[in-house]
C-alpha cells in the first residue's frame, strides 16, 4: 500500500473512533460496529511496516483536537511495539505536543509494553501519569509489582487510588485488606462529597472478588449515620448489587444533606429495587427536597430514578408542566404491580441482558454499576474495565453478551451473589 492508502485508512480510523468513543447519541449497536471497525483497521497497519507508521507520525503532528487523539489511540491499538514506542515518544515533555494522554492507557493490550514505558513513568507530564499507570499495571509483571509497592508505600492519595483500580485484578488481597481496615484516608482539606475515603475503594475492590470480609467492611462504612462518607460507600455497595444497600439507601434518601441524598439517588439508580420506590417518591414530593450544588432539583432526579424502575406512566399526564403530585401518584400506581423483593428496569424484572446493555451506556454511572454487578452476581470476570473505552472493552462486552444467554444466578428480578441466588431486601438489614 502507498502512503495515500495509509492516510485513507487513518482517516477511516478517526471516523470509527469518533463514532465509538464520542458517539453518545448513536445506537449502541452502531457504536459497537465502529469499535470493531477501528480494531480491524489497526490490525491492517501491521502489514504496512515503517511506511504506515511514518504516515501516522505525520498525521499525528499535523492533526489537532479529537483527530489527534484518535490517531494516538490508533497507535496504541496497532499490534507492533514500534507503534507503541512512537506513541510514547510523542508524549515526552521535549516534544511539547498537546495530545490527550488517555490513549497511553491502552498500551500493552495489542503489543507488549516497550521497555521505555517504565522509564517514561517518571519522565511523563503529570497529566499522563494516570493513563500510563493503567497501562503499566494492567497485567501482573515483576516491574508492575515493584511499582505498585512503591506507590502504596509513598504515593499521594490519588496515585494510590489509581493504582488500586489499575491493579485490582492481580494485586495481593492482604494489601487491599490492610487499606480497608486501616485509618481513614481522604483529602481532609476538601469537602467530603468531593473525596472518597480510600478504605471504601479497597473494600469495594475486595467485594468485586467475592471477598466476604471486604463486603462486611463496606457495609460498616456504608452507615447512613456517617453522612456523605457513608453515602459514598453505599453507592459502591449498590454497584455490587447487594440488597443490604437498600435500607441504607432508603435512609440516605431522607437526608437533609443535598450531597448525601444525591449520592443515595445514584445508589438507587444502580439497585433498581422496587422497595426504594416509596422513599424516592417521598423525596420527589417533599417541599423541602434538597437542591444540588448546580441548582438542579433532587425531586426531579428522584422521579427519573423511579421511572427507571417502574417505567413511564401513561401519557395522560406525561407532558411538560405536569403537577408533581399527579406524577407521584401515577408512579405509585404503577409501583403497586411490582414485587418489593425484586429489581426492575422500566417495569420489567432485571436480567443479565439489561446489565450487559448498560455496559454500552454513554454514561459512566450505569457502566460502572453494571460492570460491578455482573462480576459480583455471577462470580465471573470477562475483563470489562469501566475506565476503558468501547474499543478496548468490546471483547469483554461480547463475552458478557454470550454469558447472558446462559443460566442466571437468580430468577429475573432476583438478587445474585457469586453465581447463586441471594436474599432480597426483606431478609437483610
Amino acid at each position: 500500500m502507498g502512503r495515500s492508502r495509509w492516510d485513507e485508512q487513518a482517516g477511516s480510523a478517526v471516523e470509527a473512533w469518533t463514532d465509538s468513543v464520542l458517539g453518545a447519541n448513536l445506537p449502541p449497536d452502531e457504536r459497537r460496529r465502529a469499535a470493531r471497525r477501528f480494531s480491524s483497521i489497526a490490525r491492517q497497519f501491521v502489514m504496512g511496516g515503517p511506511d504506515a507508521l511514518k504516515a501516522l507520525e505525520r498525521r499525528l503532528s499535523r492533526s489537532s483536537g479529537d483527530a489527534r487523539t484518535a490517531i494516538a489511540r490508533l497507535l496504541a491499538a496497532i499490534p507492533d511495539t514500534r507503534a507503541a514506542s512512537l506513541l510514547l515518544h510523542a508524549y515526552r515533555p521535549s516534544q511539547r505536543r498537546e495530545i490527550d494522554p488517555e490513549p497511553l492507557a491502552y498500551l500493552g493490550i495489542a503489543a507488549p509494553l516497550p521497555r521505555e514505558a517504565w522509564d517514561d513513568w517518571a519522565l511523563a507530564e503529570p497529566a499522563a501519569h494516570g493513563p500510563l499507570l493503567r497501562a503499566l499495571l494492567r497485567l501482573p509483571t515483576p516491574e508492575g509489582d515493584a511499582l505498585l509497592a512503591r506507590i502504596l508505600a509513598d504515593g499521594d492519595l490519588e496515585t494510590v487510588r489509581a493504582a488500586l483500580y489499575a491493579a485490582e485484578r492481580w494485586m495481593a488481597r492482604d494489601a487491599l485488606q490492610k487499606i480497608a481496615d486501616g485509618p481513614s484516608r481522604r483529602h481532609a482539606d476538601r469537602p467530603a462529597w468531593t473525596s472518597v475515603d480510600l478504605r471504601v475503594d479497597a473494600a469495594f475492590l475486595l467485594g468485586l472478588r467475592g471477598d466476604e470480609a471486604g463486603v462486611r467492611r463496606l457495609v460498616e462504612l456504608a452507615d447512613p449515620a456517617r453522612g456523605v462518607e457513608g453515602a459514598h460507600a453505599c453507592v459502591r455497595l449498590a454497584w455490587l448489587g447487594l440488597a443490604s444497600a437498600v435500607p441504607r439507601t432508603a435512609k440516605l434518601l431522607s437526608s437533609p444533606d443535598a450531597f448525601a441524598a444525591g449520592l443515595a439517588l445514584d445508589a438507587a439508580a444502580a439497585l433498581r429495587s422496587a422497595a426504594l420506590v416509596e422513599p424516592l417518591l417521598a423525596l420527589a414530593s417533599s417541599p423541602d427536597a434538597p437542591v444540588a450544588i448546580d441548582g438542579a432539583s433532587l425531586a426531579d432526579d428522584a422521579l427519573r430514578v423511579v421511572s427507571g424502575i417502574v417505567g413511564a406512566p401513561s401519557e395522560e399526564w406525561a407532558h411538560a408542566g405536569a403537577p408533581c403530585d399527579v406524577a407521584v401518584e401515577a408512579y405509585r400506581t404503577r409501583a403497586r404491580a411490582l414485587d418489593p423483593e425484586l429489581r426492575y428496569r422500566a417495569g420489567e424484572p432485571l436480567t443479565l441482558h439489561h446489565l450487559v446493555h448498560d455496559l454500552v451506556s454513554p454514561h459512566a454511572g450505569p457502566q460502572r454499576a453494571a460492570a460491578a454487578n455482573l462480576r459480583a452476581a455471577t462470580g465471573e470476570d470477562h475483563g470489562y474495565r469501566p475506565d476503558d473505552d468501547l474499543i478496548a472493552n468490546h471483547p469483554a462486552i461480547e463475552a458478557w453478551s454470550a454469558r447472558a444467554e446462559g443460566p442466571a444466578p437468580a430468577p429475573p428480578g432476583g438478587w445474585g451473589w457469586q453465581g447463586r441466588a441471594a436474599p432480597g431486601p426483606g431478609a437483610v438489614q
